[in-house]
């Protein structure tokens, strides 16, 4: 997670402590931004879309099993991936996700710990927020083109 990061980078709990939680209230106030730009046509999945990957981010502790939970905004973006550029575009992201994946595994073996897969987690999240965004916007411009 981000905390495992922040520890390996500062190496001192003090300096790691405050800058996680400094990174921990931008990650939360992303997420307020974002649902109060579009609390009126925010869906209740695309929300917890962009939702989950931001607390697992965030989360102080991180077990090999909870990354089963991005599941829900992978689907997410692998349905407005293939919907909005193709099948293919879709297939090169789920595999970049899974080299993504298990290059972080060959990199924790070989160094002895597991902080580079946070990138996994950072990474659906931010493709989560693009995508909500996006589609987010463009609903705004059909909406104000047909008034």
């Amino acid at each position: 997670t981000m905390w495992g990061l922040l520890d390996r980078i500062f190496e001192t709990d003090k300096t790691s402590l405050m800058v996680g939680i400094v990174c921990a209230a931008a990650v939360l106030g992303i997420e307020a931004y974002l649902f109060w730009k579009y609390r009126t046509r925010l869906s209740s999945y695309p929300a917890f879309a962009t939702f989950l990957p931001a607390m697992l981010f965030i989360a102080p502790y991180s077990w090999n099993y909870d990354q089963i939970l991005l599941a829900v905004p992978i689907i997410f973006l692998l349905m407005h991936i293939s919907r909005e550029y193709g099948m293919v575009k879709a297939v090169v992201f789920i595999l970049g996700v899974l080299a993504l994946a298990y290059g972080t595994v060959v990199v924790a073996y070989s160094v002895g710990h597991d902080v580079w897969s946070f990138l996994i987690t950072f990474l659906i999240w931010m493709f989560s927020i693009y995508f909500v965004e996006k589609s987010l916007r463009m609903q705004t411009l059909r909406m104000t083109a047909f008034q």
